[in-house]
């Protein structure tokens, strides 16, 4: 895999993982309130969070499910910060 497109992965990994962040926040639950929800061991989402645990799909769902936080107004979040990110590039 080239370079640069490993870099773009990384990148969007990363967006990904500062938006879910976000969303946690401002759902005014903390971290231990959202991983007990799910049935998560402590320290779990700070492990996403950190790039330390992959961040799956299916774990992505249901941290929004757990937060009540829809994922359309979500992933709408992240496309306008990857625009963004895309226009400093250009």
């Amino acid at each position: 895999m080239p370079a640069e497109t490993r870099r773009n992965r990384r990148d969007e990994g990363r967006t990904l993982r500062e938006a879910l962040r976000a969303a946690v926040r401002r759902s005014r639950l903390g971290s231990a309130q959202v991983e007990q929800r799910l049935g998560l061991r402590e320290g779990s989402l700070d492990a996403v969070f950190t790039g330390k645990a992959e961040l799956q799909v299916a774990h992505l769902f249901a941290i929004l499910r757990a937060i009540e936080a829809e994922p359309r107004s979500f992933f709408l979040e992240v496309s306008r910060v990857e625009e963004r990110r895309a226009q400093n590039v250009a």
